[in-house]
């Protein structure tokens, strides 16, 4: 694609921008949106700039405050996070691992005992992307998860995804088999394609936490090869070491990124 193609590209982005700002019709946001999120797949396509610029940003998703305007879920700088999807292996090991970490003196958030009867899931959520260091306990069912995603994002979105992440893969996430890889693109693929296809039914009016959702699924699509690229590019040791070496070289990894942050 030529530079003044790209420059037009980059143009009608800003333009589209601009107007979804002013815009108060929530059918017209919508179309807005829609159109600006795959403005920037195309961008990120043909413009490597682009492709290599910060994780999206979405205006859904920013830092709650309160009403002193000032943050009110900011993390504290000696919290552990662990983000991961509840029941089978995953919370065996997270249960393992919690215990563990607590036994070392850490200070170790995790939704199940932090998160309290009606507490607020998605500024939660925000709370522990904004976190110094989180681990990530990938399985299927994460991957498949919009809430494990969201959090996923959460935490790119924030930067230094690489340094504040600490994973473990499970072996039902396969993410470094191509083919176990391209059926998740194909997983997030198809619910964009059935919520597309349910919102033109029912039309865009009133369905304003379903076309968050979409919104939600795209940023994940467009953002899914980056992020599980990050992770599969680590030597994140296999969920049976962790156990027998009762999770030392985690715990060692976490200590070497908290000295290194005094």
């Amino acid at each position: 694609m030529s530079d003044e193609l790209l420059a037009l590209m980059r143009e009608k982005l800003s333009a589209l921008e601009k107007a979804l700002i002013l815009e108060t019709d929530a059918g017209v946001k919508f179309k807005l949106k829609y159109e600006i999120l795959n403005l920037k797949q195309q961008l990120a396509g043909y413009d490597p700039a682009f492709s290599q610029s910060a994780f999206p940003s979405n205006t859904s998703s920013q830092p709650a405050t309160n009403a002193n305007n000032s943050t009110a879920n900011t993390p504290k700088q000696d919290e552990i996070f662990i983000s991961y999807a509840w029941s089978g292996e995953s919370e065996r090991i997270v249960n393992e691992l919690d215990k563990r970490l607590l036994e070392k003196g850490l200070t170790v958030i995790r939704d199940k005992r932090d998160l309290g009867f009606k507490g607020n899931i998605k500024e939660f959520m925000q709370r522990m992307g904004q976190g110094h260091y989180v681990i990530v306990v990938i399985s299927d069912k994460y991957l498949k998860s919009h809430n494990c995603m969201f959090e996923l994002l959460e935490i790119a979105q924030k930067g230094d995804f690489y340094d504040r992440i600490f994973p473990i893969v499970l072996a039902d996430a396969d993410i470094y088999d191509p083919i176990t890889y391209l059926d998740y693109v194909a997983y997030w693929n198809g619910n964009i394609r059935e919520l597309e296809t349910k919102i033109k039914e029912v039309g865009v009016a009133n369905v304003h936490g379903v076309t968050e959702r979409l919104e939600l699924y795209m940023d994940i699509r467009k953002m899914f090869d980056r992020l599980i690229s990050v992770i599969g590019n680590m030597n994140t040791l296999t969920p049976e070491m962790h156990e027998a070496g009762n999770f030392e070289q985690l715990y060692q990894a976490i200590e070497d990124r908290r000295a290194q942050d005094r």
